[in-house]
């Protein structure tokens, strides 16, 4: 699995329902912030890129999703030194992709837990 769920279940005290709102707002807001962050890639927007990336870290600090919190923080990182697009632009495909593969999970983890 790509997804670790301790973070996440000891952000909610264990409450499953609390985990599955959690886990409802991450993938309502961050197609959002991917569709901005790759607005900024596109248009080389250095600070929105550093932006972008820096509000993601939050989402993924609690929904550990792979090594992504760490991708992201190298994007941020990129950015913030203006260098490397072509990394940033890697980098953002790594996220994106493991975003995709969570998906999946969650659909798994929600027919777990009904209700």
């Amino acid at each position: 699995m790509l997804v670790n769920l301790v973070t996440l279940e000891e952000w909610a005290n264990g409450d499953v329902g609390t985990m599955k709102e959690i886990i409802r707002i991450f993938v309502d807001n961050t197609p959002q912030t991917f569709s901005l962050l790759q607005d900024a890639i596109d248009q080389k927007n250095w600070d929105g890129i550093a932006q972008y990336a820096h509000k993601l870290k939050s989402s993924y600090g609690i929904v550990v999703i792979g090594n992504s919190l760490q991708v992201i923080q190298e994007i941020e990182q990129f950015a913030r030194t203006q260098k490397d697009l072509d990394q940033i632009i890697s980098k953002f495909g790594e996220v994106t992709g493991m975003y995709a593969t969570a998906l999946g999970e969650f659909e798994v983890f929600y027919a777990k837990n009904p209700g």
